[in-house]
C-alpha cells in the first residue's frame, strides 16, 4: 500500500510521462518530488492536496484526509468547492485564479467535515503551468480552526485552570494601564506558550519592552491599540526564529473593552514550505534566477519607480547556435553551459542589475536607475568579451557567442510588452549582422 507522498509523486510521475516537457519543467518535477521525499510535510504535518484545472481533487496527504474526517475513496474524484461552507469561505469557481493556471493564490477556506463540523485552513495554491493540456494545482495548508472561534472561559478555578493548560496551542490576555498608559499581560498560557518559555509567571509584572525589545514591543503595542477599539486583529510575529499566528478579540462589558484575549498557533512549517514553493513559482530549477513570471511583475514596479526616478533599461541577452551545444553533447553539457554563462554575466552587473533566466538560451537584464547608453555599451559590450571566452567541455573547447538588444524606459515603450518587444526586435537585428553586434532599437 502506496502512503500519501509516495502517491503523489506516482501522480507527478504519470504526469512526467503523458505529458511533453522542456527539461526545464521536469526539474521542477524532480524538486517538488525532493521536497516531499525528503521531509513530511505531504504525509504527517500540513494538510495538502492537488487538484486538475477544474477542481477536482486528485491526491491528498493523510493529514488533508484526517482534517476533513473523509477516506482517500470519497476525496479522489471529488470536487474541492463541494467541500468548502461557500458562504463562509466567500469563493465559487470564478474566484479561484489557479483553475486557469494563474501563479498563486492564498485565502482561508472553511471547511464541513463528515460529521457536520466547520473547520478553518489557510491555504496557499501555486499553479503548476509546467504540464501541456491540463494545469495542476498544488495546495498547501494550514489549520487555523482555533483562532476562529470564539474563548469562552469557565471561571470556577478548577475548570479554568485545566482548559487553559491542555491548550495545545497558546492564549493570552492583555489588558491596559491608564496611569502608564501602556499595556500588559495577565494570563500567558498552553503548551506552546511553555515551549518558548513565555508563561504566566514569567510575563507578569514585565513591559512588553523587557520582554520583546524595544522595536517589536512597539509593533504589539500597536496591534493590541487596533483591538481596543473594538477591532479583531490578525497577524503574524516571530519569537525565538518560531513563526506565529495571533488572533486577536477583545471583550467588552457593559459598552467598554475590558481586556483583549489572545491566541496563537506556530507556523513555522507552513511558512517554510509555503516560502519553498513560492520560490520554486518564481526561479529557474536549474539556475536559481528570477524567472519569465517573476520578471513581469518586477518590470511593472520597475516602471511605476521610474516615472518618479531615473529610465530603467533592458537588455535582452540570447546565446547564439547553443542549440548545436545540446545536439552535440547533450543537455547535461547544455546545462553546465547554461550556469557558466548565468555566472559570466552576473560578474559583470553591479547591485542596480537584476539578472533573470526567461529559458533555454534567453537571459534578461533589468538595469534600474537607467545607466545611460554610454555606460550600457560598456557593459554589453563586458558581458560579450566574458561570454566569449572558450569553455571546456568534455575534453574540448567550446566557443559561444551572444546577441544583445537593448531598450529604455520611457524612449522605447511605456509598458512592460513594449520594452521587451524592442529588445527582443534588437536580439533579432544582433543576429543578423554577425550575433555579437550590441544595437539599440528607438523609436521613430
Amino acid at each position: 500500500m502506496l502512503n500519501s507522498s509516495q502517491k503523489v509523486i506516482q501522480l507527478l510521475n504519470v504526469l512526467e510521462e503523458q505529458q511533453k516537457l522542456t527539461p526545464s519543467s521536469r526539474q521542477v518535477i524532480e524538486e517538488i518530488k525532493s521536497i516531499i521525499q525528503n521531509s513530511d510535510i505531504l504525509q504527517k504535518a500540513v494538510p495538502s492536496l492537488i487538484v486538475d484545472e477544474q477542481g477536482l481533487i486528485q491526491e491528498m496527504s493523510d493529514a488533508f484526509c484526517h482534517f476533513t474526517q473523509k477516506s482517500r475513496t470519497e476525496l479522489i474524484g471529488s470536487s474541492l468547492l463541494s467541500l468548502l461552507v461557500k458562504d463562509k469561505s466567500g469563493i465559487v469557481r470564478g474566484d479561484f485564479p489557479v483553475f486557469k493556471g494563474e501563479g498563486t493564490w492564498r485565502e482561508e477556506l472553511c471547511f464541513k467535515t463528515s460529521c457536520g463540523e466547520e473547520r478553518w485552513l489557510k491555504t496557499t495554491s501555486v499553479a503548476m503551468p509546467h504540464f501541456v493540456n491540463e494545469n495542476v494545482v498544488f495546495i498547501l495548508g494550514q489549520e487555523v480552526t482555533d483562532s476562529k472561534l470564539p474563548y469562552s472561559f469557565d471561571y470556577e478555578q478548577d475548570d479554568y485552570t485545566r482548559t487553559i493548560n491542555a491548550l495545545i496551542n497558546l492564549v493570552f490576555k492583555v489588558r491596559y494601564n491608564p496611569s502608564l498608559k501602556d499595556f500588559f499581560f495577565v494570563m500567558f498560557e498552553g503548551k506552546l506558550a511553555r515551549e518558548i518559555e513565555l508563561t504566566t509567571d514569567y510575563v507578569q509584572d514585565k513591559s512588553l519592552d523587557e520582554l520583546f525589545g524595544e522595536k517589536q514591543a512597539a509593533f504589539y503595542r500597536n496591534q493590541y491599540g487596533q483591538a481596543f477599539k473594538g477591532k479583531s486583529v490578525s497577524y503574524k510575529n516571530t519569537y525565538k526564529n518560531r513563526i506565529f499566528y495571533t488572533t486577536l478579540s477583545p471583550v467588552e462589558i457593559e459598552g467598554e473593552i475590558v481586556e483583549v484575549i489572545g491566541s496563537a498557533v506556530e507556523i513555522t512549517m507552513y511558512e517554510n514550505a509555503e516560502s519553498r514553493i513560492r520560490h520554486m513559482a518564481y526561479h529557474d530549477p536549474l539556475t536559481d534566477l528570477p524567472n519569465r513570471r517573476k520578471l513581469q511583475t518586477d518590470l511593472e514596479q520597475y516602471i511605476d519607480l521610474s516615472k518618479q526616478t531615473e529610465p530603467m533599461t533592458i537588455m535582452s541577452c540570447d546565446l547564439d547556435r547553443f542549440k548545436y551545444v545540446n545536439d552535440a553533447m547533450g543537455h547535461v553539457a547544455g546545462d553546465q553551459v547554461i550556469k557558466m554563462m548565468t555566472e559570466r554575466i552576473r560578474s559583470c552587473l553591479d547591485d542596480d542589475a537584476i539578472l533573470y533566466r526567461l529559458g533555454g538560451d534567453e537571459f534578461v537584464i533589468a538595469i534600474r536607475n537607467g545607466p545611460g547608453t554610454y555606460k550600457t555599451n560598456q557593459i554589453g559590450e563586458k558581458i560579450l568579451e566574458q561570454v566569449c571566452r572558450p569553455i571546456d567541455l568534455m575534453g574540448k573547447k567550446v566557443f559561444i557567442t551572444m546577441s544583445i538588444g537593448v531598450s529604455t524606459y520611457p524612449n522605447d515603450g511605456g509598458t512592460s510588452q513594449e520594452l521587451m518587444g524592442k529588445a527582443d526586435i534588437a536580439v533579432h537585428y544582433c543576429k543578423m549582422r554577425a550575433g555579437t553586434v550590441f544595437f539599440f532599437i528607438r523609436k521613430e
